[in-house]
């Protein structure tokens, strides 16, 4: 019943493994229990009113065994249906959900290769991502070389793989979002020179699936921090150059409003009055008598 409430009908591999976890969790626990008072039965009539204690207690302490029991039971039949390919699918789920929370691309790479190296054991893992049109070597940074997009068509290796090849490189994923490639996985052999299987290059294939949403979305924020922190060097920059001008310089709205002005304006048309700032630029120099807004061709003047 857990299980129908905890997974949609349609996960019946679930659901199926959570009723035969839970079905024989009771099962042994019942038996333990029936000959655990079996046993007060046959030797336990000395106990007195302490043998209707005891099989309390142990009835007890064999429901509170039932859930470690239950648990142990699904990891085995977890490893009994997925066999080899049990790693990979946790490595699955656990790269999906810490990648929600990772915005380096660095660093998402590097914890995708971890994985990747945990789950499937092999005795390589390079990973490339896009920057500046070419794929650079992103986990581990050194001793690969560079590559051009155009070297990925076709299969492993390419004429440009074929240094990759050479370093013990056997299998290559690409990370694609649309037509855009944002970066490749090569891996290596599994222990003893073995290649991977059939079910781990495609659970490898799902995970790079994810892991591409991931990086494009890591990239387009590391660019748009980029873009934010170019701005602000640009507004910086504006402002030293706007306060130490040698003109005086003033920033007014359509109706004459000062909103800004420099040093040099400051010092020029302050005054007695301490600041312009606020006050009407009518009252500071002499305008013309048609331009009871200010005009477009005044900017600038």
């Amino acid at each position: 019943a857990s299980s129908l409430f905890e997974f949609r009908l349609w996960d019946l591999e679930d659901v199926l493994r959570q009723v035969l976890a839970t079905g024989v969790a009771v099962i042994l626990g019942g038996v333990a229990f029936a000959l655990f008072n079996l046993w007060l039965t046959q030797v336990g009539f000395g106990l007195g009113q302490f043998r209707t204690v005891l099989a309390a207690a142990a009835g007890v302490a064999l429901v509170g065994l039932a859930v470690p029991v239950r648990r142990a039971l699904l990891t085995a039949i977890e490893r009994l249906q997925y066999r080899e390919r049990l790693a990979a699918r946790q490595a699955l789920a656990t790269f999906a959900e810490q990648s929600v929370g990772i915005s380096d691309p660095e660093l998402l790479l590097r914890r995708l290769g971890e994985l990747l190296s945990q789950a499937l054991a092999v005795d390589q893992v390079v990973l490339y991502r896009i920057a500046a049109g070419q794929l650079i070597a992103a986990y581990p940074h050194d001793g690969f070389p560079t590559l051009e997009p155009g070297t990925l068509s076709g299969p492993f290796p390419t004429p440009g793989e074929a240094e990759l090849k050479r370093l013990g490189i056997w299998h290559r994923f690409p990370m694609v979002r649309g037509e855009r490639i944002l970066g490749v996985a090569y891996l290596g052999r599994k222990e003893g020179a073995m290649p991977l299987t059939h079910a781990e290059r495609r659970l490898v294939g799902a995970l790079l699936a994810q892991a591409a949403l991931a990086l494009e979305n890591s990239l387009l924020l590391a660019d748009l921090y980029r873009q934010v922190e170019q701005h602000r060097l640009l507004e910086e920059y504006l402002e030293r150059v706007f306060e130490s001008a040698a003109a005086a310089l003033l920033i007014c709205d359509a109706s004459g409003l000062v909103l800004r002005a420099n040093q040099r304006a400051q010092a020029l048309l302050a005054g007695e009055a301490g600041s312009i700032h606020g006050r009407r630029l009518g009252e500071l120099v002499v305008l013309p008598e048609s331009w009871p807004l200010l005009p477009e061709r005044a900017a600038g003047v």
